[in-house]
């Protein structure tokens, strides 16, 4: 049977879209949001127990790989706007940019110390609840002096489940810091809130 070329290049234009859709929908099933946690998780663990980077001299090194891996996890443009809330449309460009590199690097110092001290606990992977372009992840941290609960509030943003909370224990790391930040805003100016950043972000955690 004769087909003809236009008809056969229609067939095989709708073939190749069928398949990308096919392609694009099995890739986004395959990094949800549990399995982006449990990435992010087990690459934190990979440097932790290596062992060429606990020797002395190494912690500036580790550091810095275990900051890389967590970085590309936590979006830090979203939680500053969340710890701002209603003082974030007042900012400048300028403001908002230098707020959010200063609030990255004080959960940065603040997350690296926490796991570093904590590399024989074991985590649960408990649920997951998806809506739309939010989902969370609820785990569990088997540690020596109990059970503890953490909740990871997450948001697609370009195909890529990204953090903008962390709930311990019922509070919100967010909810927390927006608390602190407003009080000191209204107290004092959002300068003020600025300076005591950079006084905490320049004092490098201890090895």
């Amino acid at each position: 049977m004769y087909v003809q070329p236009t008809l056969l290049r229609k067939r095989n234009f709708f073939l190749t879209i069928l398949l990308l859709t096919v392609w694009t929908a099995l890739a986004l099933a395959a990094t949800s949001p549990t399995k982006a946690i449990q990435s992010t998780t087990n690459s934190l663990l990979a440097v932790l127990e290596d062992s060429t980077l606990s020797a002395a001299g190494k912690t500036a090194e580790r550091r810095a790989q275990l900051e890389a891996i967590v970085v590309k996890r936590f979006d830090y443009d979203e939680m500053a706007k969340r710890t701002l809330a209603k003082h974030w449309k007042a900012r400048s460009s300028q403001e908002k940019e230098e707020f959010t590199i200063l609030l990255q690097q004080l959960l940065l110092n603040s997350y690296i110390t926490i796991i570093e001290s904590r590399t024989d606990e074991q985590v649960n992977y408990l649920d997951e609840l998806i809506k739309n372009d939010f989902a969370m992840v609820k785990t569990q941290i088997v540690a020596k002096s109990g059970k503890i609960p953490v909740e990871y509030r997450m948001r697609n943003k370009k195909e890529t489940w990204r953090v903008y909370d962390v709930v311990i224990q019922g509070v919100s790391l967010v909810g927390n810091f927006r608390k602190q930040f407003d009080r000191i805003i209204r107290t004092e100016s959002f300068a003020a809130l600025t300076i005591r950043l950079k006084e905490k972000t320049t004092t490098s955690p201890s090895p």
